[in-house]
């Protein structure tokens, strides 16, 4: 198909729209592929409805938040007007078409080329096995067979749209991880610090019953030296101590039994 809308390898323009004279030509001859391809995105084939939905439109500011330049969801939104104008098509059939399949669980990817399903995949979107109801596989084919020039001329933006959609995907499960990694840090750091609080008790009564039996020897020993002599004779200190504590028994017993020692 030769047209101003299409490069030499079949992509379609997307940072600029062609002339309205170009467009009506073209809204004619790719009717048919068109609304092809607007029914692959009605029946989420190969998740595509989906995909658009999440970068090319927008999901939420909170999601918004977390998009960067050149890639936040108006920027694509912009290549993607660009692109369907470019093809004769009028955005809100394409819109309409996005938010009618957006939802479903995605089909037939197999009817794709094999580069945008090698990405699906890694974005682990793939078509269910089961066939709805009310949805001919054979039908399918036949329209994605009709589709297959509007999805020759966007696929390279579509590839794109998934690149995003894929490093958005990474830079989440980056950050997931980076905040597992955190808490597990946290609950190591708290284990250490429980560990060391332990650790700092156990040594803490250690050394007190270190001082208890020191302080127990120390006093012993104080008394043994009062009483004995180098030699360990009994000192002249330990006789008389020994001799009162006698002379105590004797006054004792004396006075139990009536009697006077002088």
């Amino acid at each position: 198909m030769k047209s101003s809308a299409l490069g030499a390898i079949g992509a379609v323009k997307t940072d600029s729209q062609i002339s309205l004279q170009a467009h009506r030509a073209l809204k004619g001859l790719l009717l048919a592929p068109r609304a092809a391809f607007i029914a692959l995105l009605r029946l989420n084939i190969g998740g595509l409805a989906s995909v658009l939905a999440q970068t090319a439109f927008e999901v939420s500011p909170e999601v918004t938040a977390t998009q960067k330049a050149p890639n936040f969801w108006w920027d694509l939104q912009a290549k993607w007007r660009n692109a369907w104008w470019n093809l004769g098509g009028h955005w809100t059939a394409f819109v309409n078409a996005v938010n009618a399949g957006k939802n479903k669980k995605p089909l037939f990817k197999n009817l794709l080329p094999k580069d945008i399903g090698s990405k699906l995949d890694q974005l682990g979107i793939g078509g269910i096995e089961e066939t709805p109801i009310g949805v001919d596989p054979a039908t399918a084919g036949t329209t994605a067979t009709n589709a297959s020039v509007i999805i020759l001329a966007v696929g390279k933006l579509l590839i794109m749209t998934l690149n995003v959609l894929l490093d958005n995907k990474r830079e989440k499960e980056k950050d997931e991880f980076a905040m597992d990694l955190s808490a597990e840090e946290a609950k190591n750091n708290e284990r250490r610090i429980q560990e060391a609080h332990e650790i700092a008790i156990e040594n803490a009564r250690i050394e007190q019953e270190r001082k208890r039996k020191e302080l127990e020897e120390s006093n012993a020993l104080s008394l043994s030296n009062l009483l004995t002599n180098e030699d360990g004779t009994i000192s002249q200190a330990g006789y008389g101590i020994v001799g009162v504590a006698v002379l105590g028994l004797l006054m004792v017993g004396t006075k139990k039994k009536g009697k006077k020692l002088i």
